[in-house]
């Protein structure tokens, strides 16, 4: 089945001399690693925490790899794997992806009971208040930080984000309870016209406990996007991404929205198990040949919700 070919993939042991499976962000077509990509090491930490496949040394040769390329708690956004070109931005630190690292390292070490995971976290955790400038805090921070790109300008996607920081009871976790008070509203209002932040948005309006919200939201991105039976990047067109059909797919699942028997939803299906290769890898998009890992976790999460009973509980990765 596809899903098992993706955990297996996912959870491939440690091989001597090559880099942890978990902190490889994408893979060419020839199935060589792109680059490394920190924030995605958070995300494959946070479902490998509880997965009984994922072996100890796997993760903890993820938490050393990440150790090695700390800037004292500071991560760049993207490194290049042996033999790769530089991968764009890799200068710049975005919030975004060290609340989701630091999420990564501290359900590893919970639940792992790995010291070197929650020493990282820690200082993860300190160095978060760079961030803010005077009352407002920013995005992205680092070389080059100008940029329109929605992961850069902030907004309700940001709600993921805090959604998971405001888990511990400090002092950045009361300032994530409130920036997340702050966004919700207009993650509904004025949402994302890009379906891949707006779904983070909803993911973080569920994650922080208004599931109502959640689910008006998704009806509405739905209505937006025409209900097409493959949602593309925008209302405007744009390709057609499996992180975002995936996404689509396992949210819709949590909140109750999908009839798996009708044929929007079948038609969303099948579209994403048509980009999972013999490898359990998953094409990015029809005019893109890289496989991403995030593509991969999300899919995983949609394949599993969609062959599980109505009601089991799922953790969004």
């Amino acid at each position: 089945m596809a899903a098992d070919r993706i955990a297996q993939d996912l959870a491939a042991p440690v091989v001597a001399g090559q880099w942890p499976r978990g902190v490889i962000g994408a893979h060419s077509a020839d199935g060589q690693a792109r680059y490394g990509y920190p924030e995605i090491a958070g995300y494959w930490l946070r479902w490998a925490s509880s997965e009984a496949t994922v072996d100890l040394a796997s993760g903890e040769a993820v938490v050393d790899w990440l150790q090695g390329l700390s800037d004292d708690g500071l991560w760049p956004t993207r490194v290049a794997a042996p033999g790769q070109s530089a991968p764009d931005h890799q200068d710049r630190h975005y919030l975004f992806d060290h609340a989701m690292l630091w999420d990564g390292l501290h359900r590893w070490a919970q639940r792992r009971s790995s010291s070197s995971a929650a020493a990282l976290a820690q200082v993860l955790r300190r160095r978060f208040f760079e961030f803010r400038l005077g009352t407002q805090w920013q995005a992205m921070i680092g070389a080059e930080a100008e940029s329109a790109h929605w992961s850069a300008a902030g907004g309700p996607f940001l709600l993921k984000a805090w959604a998971r920081l405001s888990t511990m009871d400090d002092d950045l976790g009361r300032e994530a309870q409130a920036q997340s008070a702050r966004l919700r509203p207009i993650a509904l209002h004025q949402p994302h016209t890009e379906a891949h932040p707006q779904l983070y948005a909803l993911e973080g309006l569920l994650e922080s406990g208004d599931e109502d919200g959640a689910r008006a939201g998704l009806v509405a991105l739905l209505q937006t996007q025409g209900d097409q039976p493959v949602l593309p990047e925008s209302a405007d067109g744009g390709p057609r991404r499996s992180d975002v059909q995936a996404q689509l797919i396992r949210l819709g699942l949590r909140l109750g929205l999908v009839n798996r028997q009708e044929t929007a939803w079948q038609s969303r299906l099948q579209w994403l198990l048509d980009r999972i290769d013999r490898r359990g890898r998953v094409q990015f998009s029809d005019d893109q040949d890289g496989c991403p890992t995030w593509a991969a976790l999300f899919s995983l999460q949609a394949l599993c919700a969609w062959m599980a009973p109505a009601g089991t509980a799922m953790e969004l990765i």
